[in-house]
């Protein structure tokens, strides 16, 4: 279950935390724990509260008001608080601030209002009838103590073992001069229990010390002048004010041990969450240097995958430029070849070109001398006949 715990050092109690506290457990209603513990250290921030829901702990400052108080109790503790509850924990909250018994007065009957009138609520919200008479009779314990007992007594009805109820009825029998039955009452709200807030320790111990002194200075001032009180009567007094003493030293135990049992299970409780925040704070730091190495390692294998694959490529243009080299130099060489092949059927055509206009000239050359001397053949031939006549000798000059 949530635990709220309110402040109680020097700051936040000259500030009322205690009121506040009575306030958060009101209107919670058993909904979760609320406590007083020690100084929480912020004494410079208004009331403080601290809220531990689930193991979660948070500290709010400034509780100073309703809105807030209703925050803590709804927001921060998760607690479901209803219209009505909301709008006479309001009332509640401001009667128990104020100082003027017809405020106060005016505040509860509106209270009342919003439950449908006090008889009505009695069966339907029997905790808030209680608290709102416990507030209204210690508004007026001083000067109205019979309606004081009167609500007090009701309260306890309506609601049995309420603590504030016996310290309300003990205030009335103070105001009525019954210290005995004050002190009765005082007792009463303590064994009704310890735990909560409800039960204003410092407001009951202080009745019962006023009420102790009033009867001491009521056995004084009315002691009997004669000598003759019988030993009974003596022996029976005395074992009533040992037994008194025996059960308030018993109470005073009890409530010491309790606060020691209280402050003892703090410290552990402290003890626990400084190991729990510790190991907690270690398994963190753990899990991210965890975290950073892998990721280096991670980014160092990406760097190393990175650099091969550059390599790789770089690699492969490489090859890849010494081939296209390769190839540019073969077709460079083919052409070339080619080139001087080409060069080479030139000038052997050329040459065969010269070669056969060389014949045809000589074979043109050749025609020619054999057309001139067949000319010159008949040429010569013809004048030889000419000269002499009947000659059948045929004369050939050759140049």
């Amino acid at each position: 279950m949530t635990t709220i715990s309110i402040c109680s050092g020097p700051s936040c109690t000259k500030l009322d935390s205690s009121a506040v506290a009575r306030d958060i457990e009101e209107l919670a209603a058993d909904g979760c724990n609320v406590r007083m513990v020690g100084c929480m250290d912020h004494c410079t921030k208004s009331i403080n509260v601290e809220v531990n829901k689930g193991g979660k702990k948070k500290v709010i400052h400034g509780v100073n008001d309703f809105k807030k108080v209703e925050a803590v109790v709804k927001s921060e503790a998760g607690v479901s608080v209803s219209g009505v509850q909301s709008k006479v924990g309001a009332f509640k909250y401001e009667a128990r601030r104020s100082k003027n018994p017809s405020e106060v007065s005016s505040r509860i009957d509106s209270a009342f209002s919003q439950l449908g009138g006090a008889s009505k609520a009695e069966s339907s919200n029997p905790r808030l009838v209680a608290e709102l008479l416990v507030l209204k009779a210690r508004a007026v314990a001083s000067s109205n103590s019979a309606a004081a007992e009167k609500d007090g007594k009701k309260a306890l009805t309506l609601l049995p073992n309420f603590p504030a109820a016996h310290v309300c009825i003990a205030a009335a029998y103070e105001g009525q001069g019954k210290y005995q039955e004050a002190i009765d009452a005082v007792g009463k709200a303590m064994d009704a229990g310890l735990d909560g807030v409800s039960l204003n320790m410092k407001d009951a111990c202080e009745i019962e010390e006023r009420c102790e002194a009033q009867k001491k200075k009521q056995g004084d001032t009315q002691r009997p002048s004669i000598m003759e009180n019988e030993k009974a009567e003596s022996e029976k007094k005395a074992a009533e004010e040992a037994a008194a003493a025996a059960e308030k030293a018993e109470k005073a135990a009890k409530a010491k041990a309790a606060a020691a049992a209280k402050a003892k299970a703090k410290a552990a409780a402290k003890a626990k969450a400084a190991r729990e925040a510790k190991a907690k704070a270690d398994k963190e730091a753990k899990a991210k240097a965890e975290v950073e190495a892998k990721e280096k390692a991670e980014a160092d294998e990406r760097k190393a995958k990175l650099d091969e694959e550059e390599r790789i490529a770089q690699a492969a243009e490489e090859a890849r430029l010494a081939e296209v080299k390769k190839q540019v130099e073969a077709e460079a060489a083919a052409a070339q070849k080619a080139i001087e092949e080409a060069q080479r059927k030139k000038e052997e055509e050329q040459q065969r070109i010269a070669a056969e206009a060389a014949q045809q000239k000589a074979k043109e050359a050749a025609r020619l001398k054999r057309e001139a001397e067949r000319g010159f053949f008949s040429c010569c031939a013809s004048e030889t006949l000419d000269d002499e006549p009947g000659s059948s000798m045929i004369k050939f000059s050759h140049d």
